[in-house]
């Protein structure tokens, strides 16, 4: 009887460590809502130890669709989220200071339901970057001329520019690209 109470509060206490260290914890990192109001998509961190893991949800009529999970020892520290103008098109961009020479881009269509390939989306996520972040050539002339380099970039400021535009909801708001 004394063995099985030990044991129980071992078990607690165990519980009590993870939890407190940070793993099993998720928690909204960023948040956009489509041009119609329609959809919208949340990025969030699934807290572990001193890193994390990415998980992109679409909601979609009240449902929530994983578009994008992994289990990866990730360090994000910037985002961009790109809508089309007929939200029928998703893109997003997550540079991970842990693996700066591979952030994650996502392109997502809405009316197939279906992932599409990044290289399509990376133009309108750039032309997104530029008119979000004011940037301009002499701002990227360090960054190879492109602003994903850049927003990616640990010698940037974009980790400080990219949580100066996060609302208290940590919402990203739209930016109009045509």
């Amino acid at each position: 009887m004394q063995a099985s109470a030990i044991q129980y509060l071992f078990s607690i206490t165990l519980l009590a460590v993870t939890l407190g260290c940070g793993s099993l914890r998720e928690i909204l990192w960023v948040a956009s809502k489509a041009p119609d109001g329609r959809n919208d998509v949340e990025i969030t961190k699934r807290l572990h130890g001193a890193d994390a893991s990415i998980a992109i949800r679409l909601r979609r009529g009240g449902k929530a669709i994983s578009v994008y999970s992994d289990n990866a020892d990730r360090m994000p520290k910037f985002a961009e989220v790109y809508w089309s103008g007929d939200s029928s098109v998703l893109g997003v961009l997550v540079c991970d200071a842990a693996s700066a020479e591979k952030p994650i881009i996502m392109n997502y269509d809405l009316l197939a339901d279906r992932h599409m390939p990044p290289e399509r989306v990376m133009p309108a996520l750039r032309k997104v970057l530029t008119l979000r972040y004011d940037l301009n050539l002499g701002a990227l002339a360090e960054f190879n001329r492109d602003p994903i380099t850049w927003a990616c970039s640990q010698f940037s400021d974009s980790a400080k520019r990219f949580s100066d535009q996060l609302d208290g909801s940590r919402g990203l708001s739209g930016v109009a690209v045509n």
